[in-house]
C-alpha cells in the first residue's frame, strides 16, 4: 500500500486490504494489536480518519476486535465467530462519497454510524465505482463473501443492484430516493414541500421572475424539487417562464455555469433557487464576478443545509435537511427488519426546514416592474 497503485479502490479500501493480508498470511499474529493509527498513518502516508475507516471495516468483518484503552487485537476464527458482530453495510456510489466534495453524505453516515453503534451493529463501508456494475459483478462477489446482516444504499447505485439484493431476501434501505414499484424500504427527505417553501418565501420577498438551476429530470430528486418549484409559481398566479430553467448538476462548477446562463436572460431573474447548496455556491461565485450583489441585485437560495452554507458571503438561505436523522432513521428502519420478520416496508419521509441567512433580499416594487 505504501507503494504507488493504479487500483481503482478507495484508498481506505486499499489499506483494508493489505491489513487483511497481512493478518491472514500471519505478519500480525492473532492476539497482537494492529499498530497504533498514528503509526499506520505514517507508514501509509494518509491521515488518520483513513485509516480510521479501515481499521472499523476489519472490526465490521471481525478480523479485529477494538480494546478500549488497548487498541484493535487480532483475533482466531473461534474468536470471530464468537465476537460475530451484527453488521450492516452501507453501499454509497463513489462520485458521492468523498467527504472533500459532498459534505451531505458524509452528515448522514454520521447517522448512521451513531445509531449503528447505539444499537450493537457494526457498520461496513464500501464505495463503488461504475466498474462495479459492469462485467465481473465484483461487488456481489463483495457483499456475498461477507457476513451482512443488512445493506443501506445511498447515492446513485443502480435501481437494479439494490433489487438484486433484495430479493436475495437481504433487509435494505435506499436512503433520499424511492425504488418505483418495489417495495423497499426507503428515507428520504421532502423534496416536494421543501422547494416549494424555498420558491414561496422568495415570492413573499416580492420576487417573480425566479430562475431555477435544476439536474436531469430522470433524477426522482430533481423532480421532487422541480414539482415544489412549479407548485409554487401556479399557486401565486406566474407563469412558467422556460427561459428561466436551467438543466444542470449537483455541483459547484455547473451552479457557476447555470448562472451565468440566467443572468444573460432578458429580462434577468432577480432570484435563481438552486438545486443544492453546491450549485448555490458557483452562483454565488458567478454573480459576484458579474459585479452584482448577491441579496441585493439578485438573491440565491440554495438546498441541503451543508456546512459551508453558513459561512458564504453572503450567508446562505436554504432548505434545511436534516441528514443525520435520515441516516439515523435508516439504521432504525433496516434493523427493524433484521430483527421482526414481519416488517411491513416504509416510506419514510423526513420535514425539511427553511434556513433563513443573508442571500436573499426583499425586491423593491420598482424593480420587478
Amino acid at each position: 500500500m505504501a507503494k504507488k497503485t493504479k487500483s481503482s479502490k478507495p484508498i481506505y479500501q486499499q489499506i483494508e486490504d493489505e491489513l487483511t493480508h497481512k493478518i491472514k498470511s500471519g505478519v500480525f499474529r492473532v492476539g497482537e494489536y494492529l499498530p497504533p493509527e498514528r503509526t499506520l498513518s505514517s507508514e501509509f502516508k494518509v491521515n488518520r480518519i483513513t485509516v480510521r475507516k479501515a481499521i472499523k471495516n476489519l472490526i465490521a468483518r471481525n478480523l479485529v476486535v477494538s480494546i478500549p484503552g488497548s487498541g484493535n487485537k487480532i483475533i482466531n476464527s473461534a474468536e470471530r465467530e464468537k465476537e460475530h458482530a451484527k453488521t450492516i453495510a452501507c453501499v454509497f456510489f463513489r462520485n458521492v462519497f468523498q467527504d472533500s466534495a459532498n459534505p451531505y453524505y458524509s452528515r448522514i453516515l454520521s447517522g448512521i454510524e451513531s445509531e449503528a453503534g447505539k444499537k450493537g451493529y457494526g457498520v461496513l463501508l464500501t464505495s463503488l465505482g461504475e466498474e462495479y456494475f459492469f462485467g465481473d459483478n465484483k461487488i456481489h462477489d463483495l457483499l456475498d463473501s461477507r457476513k451482512i446482516d443488512g445493506i443501506i444504499f445511498a447515492g446513485e447505485v443502480s435501481n437494479d443492484f439494490i433489487i438484486s439484493q433484495f430479493e436475495k431476501g437481504i433487509p435494505c434501505v435506499v436512503i433520499d430516493r424511492d425504488i418505483k414499484g418495489k417495495n423497499i424500504t426507503s428515507v428520504r427527505p421532502d423534496n416536494p414541500g421543501g422547494s416549494y417553501n424555498a420558491i414561496k418565501y422568495l415570492i413573499e420577498m416580492g420576487h417573480r421572475k425566479i430562475g431555477f438551476i435544476r439536474g436531469s429530470l430522470n433524477d426522482k430528486t430533481v423532480q421532487e424539487r422541480y414539482e415544489g418549484y412549479t407548485n409554487a409559481l401556479k399557486e401565486a398566479g406566474i407563469p412558467l417562464d422556460e427561459r428561466y430553467v436551467v438543466e444542470g448538476h449537483f455541483t459547484v462548477e455547473q451552479g457557476y455555469t447555470c448562472a451565468g446562463i440566467l443572468m444573460d436572460v432578458k429580462p434577468m431573474p432577480t432570484a435563481i433557487f438552486a438545486i443544492n447548496d453546491r450549485a448555490a455556491v458557483g452562483a454565488i461565485k458567478a454573480v459576484s464576478e458579474k459585479g452584482l450583489k448577491v441579496g441585493k441585485d439578485i438573491s440565491i437560495i440554495g438546498f441541503d443545509d451543508i456546512d459551508i452554507a453558513a459561512h458564504t458571503n453572503p450567508p446562505l438561505t436554504t432548505i434545511r435537511i436534516f441528514k443525520e436523522e435520515m441516516g439515523i432513521t435508516a439504521v432504525s428502519l433496516l434493523i427493524n427488519q433484521i430483527e421482526n420478520p414481519s416488517f411491513t416496508p416504509l416510506k419514510s419521509v423526513i420535514p425539511t426546514e427553511l434556513v433563513i441567512r443573508d442571500s436573499v433580499g426583499r425586491l423593491l416594487l420598482k424593480k420587478n416592474k
